[in-house]
Formats: C-alpha cells, structure tokens, sequence
C-alpha cells in the first residue's frame, strides 16, 4: 500500500540498516558496502536521516525519479527517524537550470540534506556534493517509493566520478 503524500508519511516497513565500509574502496560502491554515514545521531538518542530525491512531479511517493538531476523541477524531502519516515515534503527546486539562482547541488545543500538519491548526474555535481559532505547514491529508477526500496536493498551505486554522466546525458 502506498502512503499518503501528505506532509508526514509513517512507513514503519522501512528498516535501513548500518553497514561497514570495505577497507580500500575502488570503483563505485554499492550501499550494502559503504557505510551509511548518513545517519545523524539526534538528542535523545535518535538516529535521523534527510534524505532528497530528485522527481518529475508533487505526487508524494508516487513521484516519478527524475532521470536528469540539474534539470529537475521538485525534490522529494524524507525526513527519517531510527529507521521510519516521519515526514515527506514535496519542494520545488531553486536550481538555476530551472529558474533559480544556485546550481542544483546548493540547491540540495540548502535543504539540509545528508543523502541525493538520484538516477544519475554529473561528475561536478558529485564533486561539489561531496564537498558539503552529502552521500550521493545512483542508479534509482522509478518512484520515490521504488529508489528508497532500491538504496535500502543495496542495489544503488555510491557516485564518483566514474559513474556521473557526461554533457547533460
């Protein structure tokens, strides 16, 4: 069943486990090798988790991914606390490829995001990603419900420069 995509969306369902990092990563990693360091540890003990996902349209989970991370009109904001979402907010994109005045990795960095799921993007995106320390995951497809599904299951790719895309492809 698919949540509502309201405001606060409570998917007990959802359970993402920590991983250990491998010694000497080469390549892109997948997330059931890489730590994910992602998790914040709140007062009171807490695990939280901000999560954003590039998407086509406002239709909470059901938001389709959006395939080209610069050119995308929403993101889809999941808040997650000790392994449960709490919150999914659908937000417009304030990226400049969309009539904003900052690249779409500030725009990112604006939302306070520790984690970019996204089905692909450049590598100077990536770059600058990193930089303000957000874990960038490739290789969703599908839904807001499906990429969660595909990085809780390990199927997606840790970026790097060997995996972003090349002139907007």
């Amino acid at each position: 069943m698919v949540p509502d995509h309201q405001a606060n969306v409570n998917a007990p369902g959802v359970d993402m486990k920590l991983k250990k990092p491998p010694e000497s990563p080469v390549g892109p990693q997948t997330a059931q090798s890489a730590e994910h360091r992602c998790v914040v540890r709140i007062k009171g003990g807490m695990n939280m988790t901000i999560m954003c996902i590039p998407v086509m349209d406002n239709l909470g989970v059901s938001s389709p991914i959006s395939q080209h991370f610069g050119k995308t009109p929403y993101f889809a904001m999941i808040t997650m606390e000790d392994n449960e979402i709490k919150d999914l907010r659908i937000v417009e994109s304030l990226g400049k490829h969309v009539g904003g005045t900052m690249t779409p990795a500030e725009a990112v960095a604006n939302t306070k995001a520790n984690v970019l799921i996204c089905g692909n993007l450049g590598s100077k995106a990536i770059q600058m990603l990193g930089q303000m320390g957000i874990i960038v995951y490739v290789g969703a497809s599908g839904t807001v419900e499906s990429a969660l599904e595909q990085w809780k299951s390990g199927f997606l790719n840790l970026a790097d420069d060997s995996v972003g895309c090349r002139g907007g492809v």
